[in-house]
């Protein structure tokens, strides 16, 4: 911890010298960095790891001979994709009588995106609503409709892939393996009793007691968002969503020549977005583009095609949009605002920034 002294020596008592600040070595903080964001750097152990096990010179050169025009396409594909699952993020807020303006769901969303490779994924648009909103909102209800949000936009692509998976054994199991998980969730979260039952023996665990408003408000909310006609909005919505976005995966691997049919990449796709979100990594860096690559390669495509595909659908989902974040996040002034209010500095309290991290 670096002290704050005053610098002048007529100032200390005594007519002492000034203390100076301790520095910390580069090293220490490098070691500090690691350790409170192991997962994300485990996330980029593995992208490297990819990119020399595929030859980085096959990957330059893929990169190098890719469609300009294509590439420009997946740029307003990206745009589109988070406009829309804005309007479900704003559909959901809406039938919870919560007072938030579209285009403040829509401002929301984007920046939330700069925060993607950081723990807490989604859970981020928790903080920054606050921000946004002039009313105040209840963070725990919040953190129910993210939770809401995130479950039938995976639940929709889970369905696409058993619409376009084929006959094949392999995505057979695949999707079985994906949908009867969900099935147990959505039933755990619809019946107050398990859900009582089994989030009171979670917030046992040691340290679990700072989450407890969040975690008993996901249930009570997911029922309240569980209406049919809610479902339904939300399912449409979301299944614009979620061909936009394996347009936006289907556009990255044409644009190297990876020719790949739009139903396979819309299985395979499916497949790897929701199973790779299983792992602890933040936004499964490395595990997704790890998984796209050997599910694409086995369709007789080149690895190093099939990696550059997936890079380059992370460079415009992740990247493009953390950059764009950010834009929104300096003009509308949200990183002062979330500094000032606690989130930066992890006040757990009244901003749920650190244990929405850790949900």
């Amino acid at each position: 911890m670096i002290e704050n002294t005053q610098t002048g020596a007529d100032n200390q008592p005594n007519g002492r010298m000034p203390l100076h600040p301790r520095r910390l070595h580069p090293l220490s903080t490098m070691r500090s960095a690691v350790r409170h964001h192991w997962t994300t750097v485990l996330g980029a152990v593995a992208l490297a790891a990819l990119v020399i096990a595929v030859d980085p010179r096959k990957v330059l050169a893929a990169i190098d001979q890719a469609d300009v025009r294509l590439l420009l396409l997946m740029v307003p594909c990206v745009l589109a994709l988070y406009t829309v699952r804005s309007v479900t993020w704003w559909v959901e807020l809406q039938s919870l009588r919560l007072h938030v303006r579209f285009h403040d769901a829509v401002i929301v969303t984007f920046i939330s995106q700069l925060f993607v490779f950081l723990p807490g994924g989604d859970l981020w648009r928790v903080p920054i609503v606050k921000t946004q909103v002039t009313e105040p909102v209840e963070s725990g209800t919040i953190t129910g409709a993210v939770v809401f949000d995130d479950l039938l936009y995976f639940f929709v692509l889970t369905l696409i892939m058993g619409v376009t998976m084929g006959r094949s054994l392999l995505l057979v199991i695949g999707f079985l393996a994906l949908l009867v998980p969900q099935c147990i969730v959505f039933g755990i979260l619809l019946s107050r009793r398990v859900f009582t039952l089994l989030s009171e023996a979670v917030l046992r665990w040691h340290r679990m007691d700072r989450l407890a408003p969040y975690v008993r408000s996901i249930g009570p909310t997911f029922r309240m968002l569980a209406r049919p006609r809610i479902i339904v909005e939300v399912l449409a919505i979301d299944a614009v969503a979620a061909l936009c976005a394996v347009l936006l995966f289907y556009l990255g691997l044409a644009a190297v020549h990876a020719h790949v049919s739009f139903a396979h990449t819309a299985a395979v796709y499916a497949f790897g977005q929701v199973s790779s979100n299983y792992t602890v990594i933040p936004g499964a860096l490395g595990v997704y583009e790890g998984l796209m690559t050997a599910l694409i390669a086995v369709q007789g495509v080149s690895p190093a095609l099939a990696a550059v595909g997936a890079l380059l659908y992370r460079a415009a989902n992740d990247v493009l949009m953390a950059v764009v974040g950010l834009a929104i996040a300096l003009i509308t002034g949200h990183l002062h605002s979330l500094a000032e209010r606690g989130s930066v500095t992890g006040d757990t309290e009244e901003h749920p920034v650190r244990s929405t991290q850790d949900a």
